[in-house]
């Protein structure tokens, strides 16, 4: 019965840290000490929230009421919550990570092949596209000095997006980093791409026309 109470903080905890993970990577928003106190806050009501009812539900198995909520609270949940939450806070400060903006901006990513010595570690605006040939798929990526460098991994190109969900498909063989995209031409039956520092054309198909059109216009005119 005791583990259940205990249960009952670790799934607050499961609703909360998916909530703070939204904020962060999905959002892009800084983590302050603002929105610390609302996480352990929310720790705090939801964690009450969710022990009441197993009290109820589970330790004296009777009908959901609200009349004593704020009695067990205040006699129960509070002075347990002034033990945890301090010990919580320690720990989220001693263990957790600290992301800059920068990196939730511009991270770093990994790609592999299936050969073992295929592996690239490069900050996401370094990608410029990759492009599928046979059993193989080209790198394109700028270095830290602003040159176009290529690496050829054996793989799928379907498995490389996997590992680069950021990236758009502008044609069956092409994935490419939107944000990079200067200039479309052409229309729906024949168009193409031209990415920054990168001088060769790419191909866009009429499947992929539309969806490259409204991800050109968001940067140009966000």
């Amino acid at each position: 019965m005791l583990a259940g109470y205990g249960i009952c903080i670790l799934f607050a905890d499961f609703i909360l840290i998916t909530l703070e993970k939204t904020w962060v990577f999905g959002l892009k928003k800084s983590w302050t000490l603002t929105t610390e106190i609302a996480y352990l806050l929310g720790l705090f009501i939801i964690s009450s929230l969710m022990i009441y009812l197993y009290d109820l539900l589970i330790t004296k198995q009777t009908a959901i009421t609200w009349d004593y909520f704020a009695t067990y609270s205040y006699r129960f949940t509070v002075p347990f919550a002034l033990l945890l939450l301090p010990f919580i806070a320690y720990l989220r400060i001693k263990y957790g990570k600290v992301i800059s903006q920068q990196q939730l901006i511009n991270p770093n990513i990994s790609l592999s092949g299936q050969n073992k010595e295929d592996h690239l570690e490069i900050s996401l605006q370094q990608l410029l596209c990759l492009k599928a040939e046979d059993n193989y798929v080209r790198i394109i990526y700028l270095n830290k000095n602003i040159e176009v460098q290529e690496v050829l991994m054996r793989n799928t190109l379907a498995a490389m997006a996997r590992q680069v969900p950021q990236l758009s498909y502008c044609h069956r063989s092409y994935l490419v980093a939107h944000w990079h995209i200067r200039e479309l031409t052409g229309h729906k039956q024949k168009a193409h791409i031209m990415l920054e520092q990168y001088p060769k054309e790419i191909p866009v198909s009429s499947a992929h026309y539309l969806a490259i059109q409204k991800k050109m216009s968001a940067k140009f005119h966000p």
